[in-house]
């Protein structure tokens, strides 16, 4: 493979390509970072979308080696892809879980499983419930900022964020004795 600095897609930092095959700050694996790279090259020189022999020519490897990066990349970047999507789920969950649950040693598909799960909790949050768990695990806002933002005084927020948080636990918890 040819010996390039890449920047990695997650943690922004710079990789010499041909060192890792995955990055050693954050672990994204470099041959999906190097494919992207070249394709993108490959495709402003020839303008036009390239086939997945040039490709492979392009990243000096064989078809059948590029092939199986590409199925991985696939695999990857859908769980990828779909872990990011549910990051509001997720972070609900290391909110809520309890001894039965430690996300620490649970597969990605059951992780997904639960992300599910979560989400259906989140649909029984209406209104003001809903704006503040969204504020507060998907961006992170301090209970006096949401309260800023929102015009309900900050002791008021943080009566709903628990109201609401104890409706996702009960509602979660009911679902997983099912």
């Amino acid at each position: 493979m040819k010996d390039f600095l890449i920047e990695c897609s997650h943690c922004k930092k710079e990789v010499l390509a041909s060192l890792y095959s995955r990055c050693p700050n954050c672990s994204f694996p470099i041959d999906h970072q190097i494919v992207y790279k070249a394709v993108k090259d490959l495709e402003s020189r020839l303008n036009r979308k390239s086939t997945l022999e040039e490709i492979a020519q392009e990243l000096d490897i064989e078809p059948a080696e590029f092939e199986n990066i590409m199925n991985t990349y696939i695999d990857t970047f859908t769980s990828a892809d779909f872990l990011e999507s549910k990051a509001l789920e997720l972070r609900i969950l290391e909110e809520i879980k309890n001894d039965t649950i430690n996300t620490k040693e649970i597969s990605s598909d059951d992780l997904l499983e639960l992300a599910n799960k979560i989400s259906l909790c989140l649909d029984k949050i209406k209104g003001d419930e809903r704006v503040i768990i969204e504020e507060r695990y998907l961006w992170d806002t301090p209970f006096d900022e949401i309260s800023k933002l929102s015009g309900i005084k900050e002791v008021r927020v943080i009566k709903l964020h628990k109201k609401a948080l104890k409706k996702i636990t009960d509602h979660f918890y009911k679902m997983m004795t099912i």
